[in-house]
């Protein structure tokens, strides 16, 4: 864990532009925190592919940037082109900084945009043994619904997939949320 309380973070929206920098981010992540991230091993060649196709996907990128270098990302997707009340959310924080609150900072920022573009409902996917992610989440107080083993092969010990669906409901009136979006 590195210490940054020397450096202000500083969390602002990735231009389509600016995707090369999330790609750089994100083959700065050890192998554990990439198969946390998407909930499965992955290659440079694959975080490639996926970084090339965020500008044109229904996703806004937003970046923690500290001392200029981004170190952690947090992705807002719409689910559906035709119901934009709900999005996915998807977090990364490189392996030095993690454990220094950086997540949850993202993860209250990500809240706090979403609800500004009339998102009601934010679902987030991460493994079971992602303790990081699922700290961050108990943080929120939200209100969450989980679904457990959405694995898409359970036969086949290589496939890598969810164990945790979490929905979290960003109505207005929800007390826990708003103490978070506080701190």
């Amino acid at each position: 864990m590195q210490e940054y309380d020397s450096c202000v973070p500083v969390i602002r929206q990735l231009k389509c532009n600016e995707m090369s920098l999330l790609h750089t981010h994100l083959l700065r992540l050890g192998q554990l925190s990439r198969t946390m991230r998407f909930n499965r091993p992955v290659t440079d060649q694959f975080i490639e592919e996926y970084c090339s196709h965020l500008a044109s996907d229904n996703c806004a990128v937003y970046g923690l940037f500290l001392q200029g270098v981004l170190r952690g990302s947090v992705e807002i997707r719409l689910r559906t082109v035709s119901d934009a009340s709900e999005a996915e959310l998807t977090l990364s924080v490189e392996d030095l900084w993690q454990n220094a609150g950086l997540g949850t900072v993202l993860v209250a920022d990500a809240f706090s945009t979403a609800r500004t573009m009339d998102i009601t409902t934010v679902c987030l996917v991460c493994l079971r043994e992602n303790y990081p992610m699922r700290r961050v989440l108990a943080k929120t107080a939200a209100r969450f619904r989980t679904m457990t083993s959405v694995r898409p092969d359970e036969d086949d010990p290589e496939t890598f997939g969810a164990d945790v669906f979490v929905t979290f409901l960003l109505n207005s009136g929800d007390q826990g949320i708003r103490r978070f979006l506080m701190r």
